[in-house]
């Protein structure tokens, strides 16, 4: 018979294996091939110079691990049916719904959602021009039947919904600016960072405005398939451990290569 010192060790053995059996092999992550600053950064397959902060973290992180990532840049919806399909082994940055995690694994404790494990944390506002009208108190919007744009796939698509306003979905920032000021819209709902990278850096839009308050805040994580998390447990909350105490002093040691 095997000692109970015995079937210990062979536990402890087996749950180490299993976490750590991919740290000399290559994990792929997908993320949105649009640019959403500072996080993601450039539009299109290939991976920016410099990345993003959200690309800083995970390399940090992933190197503290011995990990070998490889970056697949998709149209944000595609980022979503690699992830359910495994075609990918995990996804970036993406917020937290019942439906996504029916596919996706998302760092938790005790049952609940662990934002301390989180990548980012964006805020999505509506932006209007400043000459039209946009009666919006932060939980209500006054005329519903305007119709507002967002980026095709993401997350604000859903909260709009939600709130009974009709959304219109493009792929490009620069197509919900530009829709905005031929007054096509009556007004688009970006988030905070992408907006002000984009109105930053163009000077054909002097007259449009962000509305307050928040549309909503959320935090936003580095997420794996319900299969790879399953088959690797110990591994992936090594990573989102050493995401969680790595993402400030990265985020605030990396800034400065995102600022003009």
């Amino acid at each position: 018979m095997i000692n109970n010192g015995l079937k210990l060790w062979v536990a402890l053995s087996v749950s180490l294996f299993s976490g750590l059996s991919l740290a000399s092999e290559t994990i792929i992550l997908a993320y949105s091939d649009t640019q959403s600053y500072p996080f993601q950064m450039g539009s299109g397959r290939d991976v920016a110079d410099p990345p993003g902060l959200s690309i800083d973290l995970i390399n940090k992180s992933m190197s503290e691990l011995g990990i070998n990532v490889r970056y697949v840049r998709l149209p944000g919806k595609r980022v979503l049916q690699y992830l359910k399909t495994g075609k990918v082994d995990g996804a970036f940055i993406l917020s937290h719904n019942a439906q996504r995690e029916k596919y996706a694994s998302y760092p938790m404790v005790e049952g609940k959602l662990d934002n301390t494990k989180r990548v980012a944390t964006l805020g999505y506002y509506f932006y209007k021009l400043k000459n039209k009208p946009f009666d919006w108190d932060g939980e209500n919007l006054t005329q519903t039947n305007k119709q507002v744009g967002a980026h095709l796939g993401f997350s604000i698509v859903r909260e709009l919904e939600k709130r009974k306003v009709k959304a219109y979905e493009v792929k490009t920032t620069s197509q919900l600016f530009g829709m905005l000021k031929l007054q096509r819209l009556a007004a688009i709902a970006v988030q905070d960072s992408t907006a002000l990278d984009f109105l930053n850096s163009n000077d054909d839009y002097p007259d449009v405005e962000q509305v307050q308050p928040a549309i909503i805040t959320k935090d936003y994580y580095l997420v794996f398939g319900q299969k790879f998390a399953d088959s690797h447990p110990n591994l992936v909350n090594q990573i989102w451990d050493t995401i969680g105490s790595s993402r400030d002093s990265v985020l605030s040691e990396n800034r400065h290569k995102y600022v003009d």
